[in-house]
């Protein structure tokens, strides 16, 4: 055991490399490196370790001051963030479409008082562009760090300042880094995965088990080639075996974390020494600059496209942009800055202060930049129906069709229900029947449904009294419609979603059928790679990426999957809504038209437009006595 040594270790500068590296990778295509966002993990133990020896012999002897060393933190982070928060700005000002600048707009709030991770841990709006499309999410992981400087100095601090004894110090950061494990942990098992991937309580241990081995300044002599190995050995494998949807972070992040740990701990070796050579040390330098470009980048091309899938011609492009971007920044921005000798308030005003106005006004101004779009001029268009049932249960608005005629019809589901409002309304209307129509955010409310996996605190609320009015009111109706978003209940979207929905779907079928009530069951209609208002602008903003998306290929595979685990009950009848667009011509457009306003949800227009044509074309020919639909629905 011998002194940590707090001079330059260029090998962290090669073991950064990897990382960034990882996460890039990861990025660029999850198939690539199926864990690649550990690296993000090894960040946090390399920050802990690294802020931490430099803070604590300073504490230790006397000479720390809160004020330069906030003042080094703001020339070395900031630069380079505002630049990032200011070049994708008047990028969303630009090309986003009002909805989605808003949400930008939301999160920048939220980035320049470091709390970016409180504000993607609340979850992502049903409606909100895919994660993957949002220019800013990668902050989550600097505010992270943000807050640990604000938190962990002034904690070490207090601990050096009563006579803590060094050994104990270590005790202490490594027991609440081992509790904030567990706390992630524990949110995991309540289902609230969104907020402890996110949450600093959640990840303070991981920057806490660096901040431990930095205190105890341990360097281990015997082996150290092999510990090295060990280490690496250990984050690669984590790179690999915790694939999308596995629970994350947790006790799950002990594997990179420790492997880091081993990593700084081992005294010099040749396995080490190699992380010290060029070009991986220069790359560790610029690890910053290429996380904070890489990500934007990507979502902006990913936005436009409207895919997640990239050409190889447009990986290529991010990869270089990137690196060129990065160097610029590294060389003519933070290094430059880094090192002037500014006092705290030239520093604050400079590099916080200005450029959080600046960045603000930017895009909050941006609305004044208006998109002169053709669709957003017809209110049908951009929306379904805002007098529905969605969210909330005011029977005064949930009765649709012929309203003379006493309701028997239960039309329920998540937002795949709401947006055939207008389409229950006008078929039921023509054909003399009634219904009430009711739904929820991402809920279907069958039995024992999991409202958790729900990100919105307030759609899983609504989701809650949905499922209550569902079973205390089954028994009104003779029959039940359940019309949701399948490709995401299944599994094949991007998003959350219940394990156990298959079983609980059957279950529910079943003991609707015990109470002998008729079932229709509605397909998904076809859902397009994005909004049409999007498509509409990135034609006319950036018509070189402007590619005519296609249809989601999840959606037809979830209506097959749908179609056979009903195939054979008596009591249920499936509607194929998809197959009845797809017959008809265009299935996103009528005439030039949108039929839809996002990309998975019919419009007001869109919807009529399909009431119309099955009521022309007779496909529900008895719908009037709500039952008889088996031939006329192939």
């Amino acid at each position: 055991m011998d002194l940590a040594n707090t001079k330059y270790q260029p090998e962290i500068d090669g073991l950064r490399a990897l990382a960034v590296l990882a996460v890039i990778l990861f990025h660029l295509q999850e198939k690539l490196l199926p864990s690649g966002f550990i690296g993000v993990d090894v960040f946090f133990v390399l920050s802990g370790y690294l802020i931490t020896s430099n803070i604590y012999q300073q504490m230790s002897e006397g000479r720390f001051s809160f004020v330069d060393f906030y003042n080094r933190r703001i020339k070395r982070l900031l630069p380079s963030l505002y630049i990032i928060l200011f070049v994708f700005s008047m990028v969303g000002v630009w090309l986003f479409v009002p909805s989605d600048l808003r949400i930008l707009q939301n999160t920048l709030n939220k980035i320049v008082l470091f709390l970016a991770n409180h504000y993607f841990a609340q979850g992502r709006d049903y409606f909100a562009p895919q994660t993957s499309e949002m220019p800013f999410l990668h902050t989550w992981s600097l505010a992270i760090e943000e807050q640990f400087y604000f938190t962990w100095p002034l904690l070490l601090f207090l601990m050096v300042r009563f006579g803590l004894k060094k050994n104990w110090t270590v005790v202490f950061a490594v027991v609440i880094a081992f509790a904030s494990l567990l706390y992630a942990d524990s949110l995991l098992l309540r289902r609230e995965s969104t907020w402890a991937y996110y949450s600093f309580l959640g990840r303070f241990g991981e920057l806490l088990l660096g901040a431990a081995l930095a205190v105890s300044q341990y360097r281990t002599r015997q082996f150290p080639a092999l510990m090295t190995a060990l280490g690496l050995g250990m984050i690669v494998l984590s790179s690999f075996i915790f694939p999308k949807g596995t629970p994350f972070p947790g006790l799950r992040t002990l594997l990179p974390c420790v492997g880091t740990v081993f990593f700084l701990m081992a005294s010099a070796n040749p396995v080490r020494a190699i992380f010290a050579k060029e070009p991986l040390v220069y790359l560790g330098k610029i690890s910053y600059q290429l996380y904070l470009w890489h990500w934007p980048i990507l979502a902006i091309l990913r936005y436009a496209k409207g895919s997640y899938d990239l050409s190889t011609n447009l990986i290529l492009f991010a990869v270089f942009a990137t690196i060129v971007a990065s160097v610029l920044t590294h060389h003519f921005v933070e290094v430059v800055i880094r090192y002037k000798n500014w006092p705290m308030k030239k520093t604050f005003i400079r590099l916080y202060l200005v450029p959080t106005i600046v960045v603000l006004a930017v895009a909050h101004l941006g609305t004044l930049f208006p998109f002169q779009s053709q669709i957003y001029t017809r209110a049908e268009l951009t929306s379904y129906d805002p007098k529905i049932c969605h969210g909330r249960i005011e029977p005064s608005v949930c009765l649709k069709g012929d309203l003379g005629q006493t309701p028997k019809f239960l039309m329920t589901g998540d937002s795949h229900t709401a947006h055939l409002n207008t389409f229950i309304d006008r078929v039921g209307q023509a054909q003399h029947w009634s219904a009430f129509v009711v739904s929820a955010g991402a809920c279907l409310p069958i039995l024992e449904f999991d409202e958790s996996v729900i990100d919105e605190p307030v759609a899983r609320a609504a989701c809650t009294q949905l499922k209550k009015y569902f079973l205390s009111n089954v028994d009104r109706y003779d029959y039940v419609g359940l019309s949701a978003r399948w490709d995401g209940h299944f599994g094949l979207a991007e998003a959350a979603y219940d394990r156990d929905f298959e079983k609980k779907l059957l279950n529910t079928l079943d003991f609707l059928a015990k109470k002998g009530k008729t079932i229709f069951i509605f397909s998904q209609v076809p859902a397009w790679g994005m909004a049409p208002q999007r498509y509409e602008i990135v034609q006319e903003r950036l018509p070189i990426l402007a590619d005519v998306p296609s249809s989601n290929p999840v959606v037809p595979a979830a209506n097959l999957k749908l179609r056979k685990i009903v195939e054979g009950r008596p009591n249920v009848i499936f509607v194929d809504l998809y197959q009845a667009i797809l017959d008809s011509g265009d299935v996103f457009f009528r005439e030039g038209v949108p039929l839809r306003y996002d990309a998975n949800h019919m419009n007001t227009y869109g919807a009529g437009v399909l009431a119309n044509l099955v009521i022309r074309e007779g496909k529900l020919g008895e719908l009037g006595a709500l039952g008889g639909l088996r031939s006329e629905w192939k």
